[in-house]
């Protein structure tokens, strides 16, 4: 049986000879796909603004936090003057109103889905009795939700955040310990609340904060105090949570500028491997990309941006493969912040220029596209911006069906991309797990080259 990473010198020799026949022959590759390109990529690209609850409400602004698996259902808040109010959209339905705890404020913010957006869950008013977190299914509407306790404040953790099945919960509780920390926790529907535990008991400060899990419930990812005794490293530190493991930390990227240290871990891919979030580093501030194989990364800057950096991953596909989040440019004039779509290859892209790219005009007129998640399959990415009006409003971006073997996810199969799955193979990444059985082998490399001479 073959394992993880072990290829014979024979069958290494057959596949580097194949690769450079076929890089000989992509320019003719390459003209055959690029004609047909458009046709790969099935539904056309679309960007979608979502509105308001109140559309007509003086300092109205709205977030969409959390998108379903097939890009159908948002999820996040609408807010104007003295209301926030969580919402679910679907093309059909436009923004509706999931209504807030029965005798608490008109406060409410939902913050993720199931992956058929059917159970919804978020936070609260505190002050209307009950837990403050809250699940709303279609059949039961709004409800308190029991399985955390005892439940800080929601305005100050992350969330509260489900599985794509529903049937696991991550979120953060009050330390039973004694001290004024918090502490991350999972509940699951077959045994209840547990508690996650801590990367270190010296000199707490936050405790653990839980800000994502993965699709499956087993791996939980966020942000607690440094597990470092050197003084200097106790500050914030990014962490991975599994049952086998407990809780580890993800470590930096180095110390910023001024000699800090932290980092935070925000999202996780479906099966748990791929970790994003931010980090300081010499630069300053930046976003990464954290997998078993190759430990923390930066995901660099944008192009043609120099200087200090300030970025912050915020959603992470399937795979692993795309990421999402904002970065700020900074200018002798300015500093705007910016959304960016990061693949292997084509490395960390302005979210504008991206969608200009692929034929999507509908944004012109808006500033500041910062997405806050996306989809496992990567077609949909959801965030707010600043619309034409001048208000902080949701949107939903849906992008083309890449076809497997467009390996830098640009609509159109080249040497780059096949260039691209070879540098991952070449360093055992896990994106060139081509046929996601968990392992990087020679199989994973036939199967990539049949994609790619089929031309998808």
């Amino acid at each position: 049986m073959r394992q993880p990473h072990e290829i014979s010198t024979a069958s290494a020799h057959a596949t580097f000879q194949r690769r450079r026949t076929l890089r000989a022959s992509d320019l003719a590759a390459s003209l055959v796909v690029s004609f047909v390109g458009v046709v790969a990529w099935g539904e056309p690209p679309e960007f979608i603004p979502l509105g308001f609850l109140q559309a007509s409400a003086p300092g109205r602004n709205s977030q969409a936090a959390a998108v379903s698996a097939d890009g159908t259902v948002v999820v996040g808040y609408s807010a104007s003057a003295g209301k926030m109010e969580a919402f679910r959209w679907t093309a059909g339905t436009g923004m509706q109103d999931l209504g807030s705890f029965s005798g608490g404020q008109p406060y409410s913010i939902a913050q993720s889905l199931s992956d058929d957006g059917n159970m919804i869950v978020g936070s609260g008013d505190p002050a209307a009795g009950g837990s403050p977190v809250f699940t709303w299914t279609p059949q039961l509407g709004i409800q308190h939700f029991e399985g955390f306790s005892p439940v800080p404040d929601p305005w100050y953790v992350p969330g509260f955040f489900v599985a794509s099945d529903g049937r696991s919960i991550a979120g953060t509780v009050w330390s039973a310990d004694g001290a004024t920390r918090f502490e991350a926790a999972r509940w699951t529907a077959d045994c209840g609340m547990q508690r996650l535990g801590f990367l270190s008991n010296l000199q707490p400060v936050i405790g653990s904060m839980a800000c994502a899990i993965s699709a499956d419930g087993s791996t939980v990812v966020g942000v607690g105090d440094s597990s470092d005794p050197d003084p200097q490293f106790q500050n914030m530190e990014a962490f991975r949570w599994t049952p086998n493991h407990g809780l580890t930390g993800l470590g930096y990227l180095g110390p910023s500028p001024s000699d800090v240290f932290f980092s935070g871990a925000l999202a996780v891919s479906v099966d748990g491997s791929t970790v994003v979030g931010f980090t300081t580093s010499a630069y300053g501030q930046e976003s990464f990309r954290w997998t078993a194989n190759g430990g923390m990364r930066s995901l660099g800057n944008l192009p043609g941006v120099e200087g200090p950096r300030l970025s912050c991953a915020q959603g992470v596909s399937a795979d692993g493969s795309v990421i999402v989040g904002w970065s700020v440019v900074f200018t002798s004039t300015s500093n705007d912040t910016v959304g960016f779509l990061w693949t292997p290859t084509r490395g960390m892209r302005e979210m504008r220029s991206v969608l200009s790219e692929i034929g999507v005009t509908s944004h012109a007129g808006w500033n500041e596209l910062v997405p806050t998640a996306i989809s496992p399959d990567a077609r949909s990415i959801v965030g707010c911006g600043i619309d034409p009006a001048g208000y902080w409003e949701a949107w939903l971006v849906r992008l083309p069906e890449f076809c497997a073997a467009d390996f830098n996810h640009d609509g159109f199969v080249t040497g780059d991309d096949f260039d691209g799955f070879v540098g991952a193979f070449e360093a055992g990444d896990m994106l060139a797990d081509f046929n996601a059985d968990g392992f990087v082998t020679g199989d994973d490399f036939d199967a990539y080259v049949t994609a790619f001479e089929s031309g998808c």
